[in-house]
């Protein structure tokens, strides 16, 4: 299910409405709307031209490319556990929230907790 997830996941950083992505692909609105529900699958030409107005690949689009640009000079590239991982965490806000905010406590107590539970 990642070209729906991605396509309205970049949509919404770009501050866009369904009606202005159509616009810019050159398709009506309940086509990006069907896309984003997963009720529709863009053609290779449309595809293409989603990837082009978010500056994506179309194997990001498609799930086959993890790299995520920091910014212009700098990419770094995420294995799929990686995003399994992250995808998992922001299924549970609460945690979520405290991972992000201070990753290397969370992972010294998650270690901690581990390691105490491991010597009982």
């Amino acid at each position: 299910m990642l070209i729906p997830d991605r396509i309205k996941e970049k949509r919404l950083e770009h501050g866009m409405t369904q009606q202005d992505l159509a616009t810019l692909i050159n398709v009506t609105k309940t086509s990006v709307c069907c896309y984003e529900k997963g009720k529709r699958t863009p053609n290779i030409e449309t595809l293409e031209d989603i990837a082009s107005v978010f500056n994506v690949t179309t194997d990001y689009l498609l799930g086959r490319d993890t790299n995520v640009i920091v910014n212009q000079t700098k990419m770094i590239t995420f294995s799929n556990s990686d995003v399994v991982l992250i995808r998992e965490l922001k299924r549970k806000p609460q945690i979520y929230n405290i991972v992000s905010k201070n990753p290397k406590r969370a992972v010294e107590l998650l270690t901690k907790r581990i390691t105490k539970t491991e010597n009982n």
